[in-house]
């Protein structure tokens, strides 16, 4: 048989319920914060690459244009253009699974609109950022914001890029 000093020494090994309770909810709420961090920071890279990449197609279509005396033509969403086997390595993939990169080179009013846009899937299909490359059109601003769809990279404040966007 256990003496009355051996039981309470016994009773005093473990933990409670409310201290465990309390400390694995600290740790969730640790947790959740760090979680919320991670996706913000993910979605900031997410825009760096975006914007990163528009700008290098940018370059290689302008490199493009000193060699040929015109911007390639509109081959519709996730086609590469000419001047990508010359110039980059590759087309690039979107940063989110079913979007498209779109090179596009419109003939408009008293001129062309040359820019890349991000598109994401259906619904609400349509060019979520552009990068305006060329904009000589009358209607047209110099910066392809005739166009009513999405923003422009560039002039984004909040510099996020959130796949369910």
């Amino acid at each position: 048989m256990h003496n009355r000093e051996t039981l309470k020494k016994i009773k005093k090994r473990g933990f409670t319920l409310i201290e465990l309770l309390v400390v694995i909810s600290i740790i969730m709420l640790l947790s959740s914060i760090i979680e919320v961090n991670v996706k913000s920071s993910r979605s900031k890279a997410r825009f760096a690459q975006v914007l990163e990449t528009m700008n290098s197609i940018g370059v290689a279509a302008n490199l493009d244009y000193n060699d040929n005396n015109n911007y390639a033509t509109d081959v519709g969403p996730n086609s590469p253009p000419r001047f990508v086997s010359k110039y980059l390595k590759s087309w690039p993939t979107p940063p989110c699974s079913g979007w498209t990169y779109d090179w596009e080179n419109w003939i408009v009013t008293g001129g062309i609109v040359v820019r890349i846009t991000l598109r994401r899937p259906s619904p609400g299909y349509g060019s979520l950022y552009y990068y305006c490359i060329a904009d000589t059109s009358t209607t047209g601003t110099g910066n392809c914001e005739f166009v009513v769809d999405g923003k422009d990279i560039k002039s984004v404040t909040n510099k996020k890029l959130d796949c369910n966007e």
